[in-house]
């Protein structure tokens, strides 16, 4: 089968869809506009990509929101690839940006995942950014939706029915190893840092636990960088931090398994309405213990107290009693690790999901 995909080639997500449908016999062209690192796909001999190459300050910026109208000067760029590569399938990743691309190009049968702010954010910046997105909706065959609680947001949109396809784990990769941790107890998290995503509620509790526990080696690691980075490293110093807080930067994907599991505790802490959480089905997968903040997502995929802890959303105290909680109780971390690893085996399994999506490949060309 010939898949045609609508994504940005330098996204993680996109890496493993296409990857992972190219092992099981997909013959994929894959269209971006991001600038990316062509080394990603070497070895991928069903896979070809193509990218315009936009810069990634300008598409990942709130102008940005706006630039993606404009993506449809490279409509004439789509079409030509069809009548080229002839796909069975035309598949767009983000409703907004990829999904009117799609929408515009006229091809069927046409497929749409939704990711998040494309359906939490961009309908909200204008009526005619609602329109643009209602006109992605009304032209795809499908609709997909990588959580359920996004789906309910997708239906303000459509009356179309939406499936779930999640941004599935790797389990043989994200595991638990025995990683030395020289006594100290590491609380991590892997995240942008960026202000919704809360990186400061998380450094202002763990300051109150290391208050609370000055005796104890404790460490908090940032993976992760941003526009928040010199904010957060003068709050780091002015806390008092700087011995205990390390600024890990932006890692490589395949790095991540190891830094996981130089942690004791995972935490996402996000203020605003988190749609999905792989880094936290990723860390769960690690038989890492988990605490969350209560945005819909998280909500959805934490089991509170059998698989981690939920706490509300910009609660300082709240997310440092439940940290500290997890320090003092290990065997309760242990238990929790070991049902979250439960947990993404049974729903979040990277080959599972895929067979998802192969599965719905397959209904939409036999339709």
């Amino acid at each position: 089968m010939k898949l045609l995909i609508l994504a940005n080639p330098d996204n993680p997500h996109t890496i493993k869809w296409v990857k992972s449908l190219s092992k099981e016999g997909f013959q994929i062209f894959l269209f971006g506009l991001n600038e990316f690192d062509e080394t990603i796909y070497e070895g991928y001999d069903r896979v070809r990509v193509e990218s315009v190459g936009l810069n990634k300050k300008f598409t990942g910026t709130r102008l940005g929101d706006f630039s993606k109208i404009s993506y449809i000067r490279f409509l004439p760029e789509v079409r030509k690839i069809i009548r080229s590569f002839q796909p069975d399938i035309l598949h767009a990743h983000y409703a907004s940006s990829y999904g009117i691309l799609g929408a515009l190009a006229g091809f069927k049968p046409f497929l749409v995942s939704v990711w998040g702010s494309d359906v939490y954010k961009f309908p909200k910046i204008s009526i005619f950014h609602r329109l643009l997105l209602k006109l992605s909706f009304r032209k795809a065959d499908y609709i997909l939706s990588t959580s359920e609680v996004m789906k309910s947001e997708i239906q303000k949109y459509t009356q179309k029915e939406i499936e779930v396809t999640p941004f599935g784990i790797d389990v043989g990769i994200f595991n638990s190893t025995t990683a030395s941790k020289n006594g100290e107890t590491v609380i991590g998290t892997v995240k942008n840092l960026r202000e919704l995503y809360g990186i400061d509620v998380l450094i202002k509790a763990f300051d109150l636990v290391v208050k609370k526990n000055n005796n104890r080696d404790l460490k908090l690691l940032i993976i992760g960088e941003g526009q928040e980075r010199q904010r957060l490293n003068k709050l780091v110093n002015t806390l008092g931090l700087g011995k205990r807080v390390e600024f890990a930067g932006k890692i490589k994907p395949e790095k991540i398994p190891r830094y996981l599991n130089k942690m004791d505790i995972f935490a996402a802490l996000s203020i605003g309405d988190e749609s999905f959480g792989v880094s936290v089905l990723e860390a769960a997968s690690c038989e890492i213990p988990v605490v969350v903040s209560n945005a819909p997502g998280f909500k959805e995929i934490v089991e509170h107290e059998i698989s981690g802890l939920i706490v509300p959303r910009n609660s300082i105290q709240e997310a440092a009693k439940a940290m500290e909680r997890l320090i003092e109780d290990k065997e309760l971390g242990k238990n929790m690790g070991k049902n979250g690893r439960k947990m993404v085996l049974d729903k979040y399994d990277l080959k599972k999901n895929v067979e998802t999506m192969k599965d719905i490949y397959q209904r939409v060309i036999t339709q």
